[in-house]
């Protein structure tokens, strides 16, 4: 008798899936990590403009962008 694998089971045990997994792990917590900095940043801005408070948000999204590339 052939042994059968299910789909899952055959999906899971590709490595591109194991390393996309953990890419995504790291991510999350990096990412985390920047927008908790970004809070603390955003608290210490309390009242500046806008403008200010926006930019600091956009670096705070590039960043973001430059830790997975």
């Amino acid at each position: 008798m052939i042994p059968t694998v299910s789909f899952a089971q055959w999906l899971k045990s590709l490595p591109m899936i194991e390393r996309g997994g953990w890419t995504l792990l790291h991510s999350i917590w990096e990412f985390a990590a920047v927008a908790g900095i970004l809070a603390l940043i955003l608290r210490l801005l309390g009242s500046a403009s806008a403008r200010i408070r926006y930019l600091t948000a956009t670096i705070a999204l590039a960043l973001m962008l430059a830790l997975r590339h």
